[in-house]
């Protein structure tokens, strides 16, 4: 390989490292977000409806947004969240 042939080779793999470090961030962002939301929709709706009668979004006790930041630091909180907070908010306003 020749000094020009070797530039070219190495400015086409640094092209690919960098579209792969790219990637590789965007989907573990894209991940990240979806948890990021739903977390978000939690704390609204248990701030808006939580109490609230004939509230168009029912807040089984347990299943506050308080209860989810309660299971901080847990070994298992994502298991604890889908069935202490998650499950029991789909389950009284009837989601599949």
């Amino acid at each position: 390989m020749k000094g020009d042939q070797r530039c070219r080779a190495l400015r086409a793999y640094t092209r690919y490292v960098e579209d792969r470090l790219y990637w590789e961030y965007v989907l573990k962002f894209g991940k990240k977000k979806d948890y990021v939301l739903v977390m978000l929709f939690v704390k609204y709706v248990s701030d808006k409806y939580a109490g609230v009668p004939y509230a168009p979004i029912t807040i089984p006790k347990g299943a506050s947004f308080k209860d989810m930041a309660a299971l901080k630091g847990k070994s298992d909180i994502g298991d604890q969240i889908n069935k202490k907070i998650l499950g029991p908010l789909a389950a009284a306003n009837k989601l599949s």
